[in-house]
């Protein structure tokens, strides 16, 4: 009977401890590949807030939303600004515009369809003084040059921003190209990626 072997405890406890570490390495190596791949909370952020801006630029192409607005009902970012309606002197009522500026002052009045340059009406207009004491607005350069305005006091209005693809303000008014234009709720969700 002594030849029957003892079973060998400590051989044993070390073989369970061998089998367990091998399960946990198996099973780190494994999950490491998932876990290097998560992205980041500020990247995702960073590419829904993209997502949403692009959603608002499609929803301002097709339903093209008015550039000026005299009141903030609507979804749009918009910027308060002062408002003049501009109508030209001796011609038909056809001949009237809005025009608007950041601030109440007598220069760089934008046409409501201003893209950031000028061309012919759809620009930049001043005030400026006839000879007869009246005062009134031009093309921005040609000050008593036909044609000539007479416009309405200032009052506020609201304006589109313009956004790049980040959902940033670069501008407001008419878009150049496209219509990088963002809603309210899609900016709030832009700032705070």
């Amino acid at each position: 009977m002594s030849d029957i072997k003892q079973p060998n405890i400590a051989y044993s406890d070390q073989d369970k401890i061998s089998g367990k570490r091998r399960t946990l390495v198996k099973g780190a190596i494994g999950a490491a590949p998932a876990i290097l791949t998560l992205r980041s909370g500020a990247a995702f952020a960073l590419n829904s807030a993209q997502m949403c801006v692009a959603r608002a630029n499609d929803l301002a192409a097709d339903t093209e939303p008015a550039i000026l607005s005299s009141t903030t009902d609507d979804v749009w970012l918009r910027k308060e600004v002062f408002c003049r309606t501009l109508t030209e002197d001796g011609g038909s009522g056809n001949s009237t515009f809005k025009v608007y500026n950041e601030s109440d002052i007598n220069t760089d009045w934008r046409h409501e369809n201003y893209s950031g340059s000028s061309s012919g009406e759809i620009g930049l207009y001043d005030e400026f003084i006839t000879q007869g004491g009246e005062t009134k607005m031009s093309l921005k350069g040609q000050s008593g040059v036909s044609p000539s305005y007479t416009f309405t006091p200032s009052e506020p209005c609201y304006v589109l921003f313009q956004v790049d693809a980040e959902g940033n303000v670069v501008d407001y008014g008419q878009a150049v190209s496209g219509t990088p234009y963002i809603t309210e709720s899609c900016w709030a969700s832009a700032m705070g990626a």
